[in-house]
């Protein structure tokens, strides 16, 4: 760094050839299409001043603590296993100890948010938190989610076995097919009431999705319960209705880029430059 001339606006240089921040701009222009990627941009810094503004840290014996369990969960319990591990990702110790000691503060972060608002939350919205575990599968069109419903019914057949009898047969083309969670408050309304009335074993379709007909067999249905888990989703929910509320409210300034489109995707408009 600083080891040879550069103008303020260079951002590398390559076998000779500098790349400048406007060049790169350029590059990046595809990002104003990406709404999500720029919805992201705004939450971090609405984080960084909440994480400031009440005085969250996270303590040397937190982060150890946090960096453990890492550790443990993702298989990385011997020094050769880590720094390879991080060799893959071009890390250094030191930087998953950063993004760790960054996880520990939102974690902080997220229950001073929720604060004692769970167990309320949990109250209103249980029937919504309700899941059910099914085998899917999703066609183009009803006849053929007609025709693997059939084939389903029958006490024994599994979804793979409709499913694979129905190609073999070229009644279908499946544009998925998958075992999945989900709770009631993933599905549209109509797809949640066919789903949770359903008993384990049942079938339910052919369903209209938003690509395609689903039919669907129901594995099973778990009704909420207030456990460590439930607990941990709920402060998730609350958090994130805190920071719609918060872009909401936000003056965003962007300072590259198409101004134009920016600002209306998050938060109050702020002076483009």
């Amino acid at each position: 760094r600083h080891a040879h001339h550069a103008r303020e606006g260079d951002l590398l240089r390559v076998n000779g050839r500098t790349l400048n921040m406007q060049t790169v701009m350029g590059y990046l222009d595809a990002l104003w299409y990406d709404a999500g990627l720029l919805t992201s941009l705004v939450d971090g810094c609405l984080v960084r001043e909440a994480v400031d503004a009440h005085g969250i840290e996270a303590s040397d014996v937190e982060v150890r603590r946090a960096v453990d369990a890492f550790r443990t969960r993702h298989g990385l319990a011997s020094v050769a296993t880590r720094d390879a591990w991080l060799r893959q990702r071009g890390w250094t110790v030191d930087d998953l100890e950063h993004e760790i000691r960054r996880q520990v503060i939102a974690a902080k972060l997220r229950r001073q948010i929720a604060g004692g608002r769970v167990g309320a939350y949990f109250t209103r919205h249980r029937r919504q938190l309700d899941t059910a575990t099914l085998a899917r599968v999703r066609v183009a069109d009803r006849d053929a989610a007609r025709r693997v419903a059939r084939r389903l019914r029958p006490r024994g057949v599994t979804m793979a076995q409709a499913v694979e009898e129905a190609i073999a047969a070229g009644e279908i083309t499946p544009t998925s097919s998958e075992i999945e969670t989900v709770q009631r408050r993933d599905l549209a309304s109509r797809y949640a009431r066919a789903v949770f009335a359903a008993s384990p074993g049942g079938v339910v379709g052919p369903i209209e999705s938003a690509s395609g007909w689903d039919v669907v067999r129901v594995l099973r249905v778990t009704r909420a319960r207030l456990d460590a888990p439930m607990r941990e989703l709920i402060t998730g929910l609350l958090f994130d209705e805190w920071l719609v509320a918060r872009r909401a409210e936000a003056t965003v300034e962007w300072f590259w880029g198409d101004a134009e489109r920016a600002p209306a995707r998050s938060g109050r408009p702020g002076p483009a430059r």
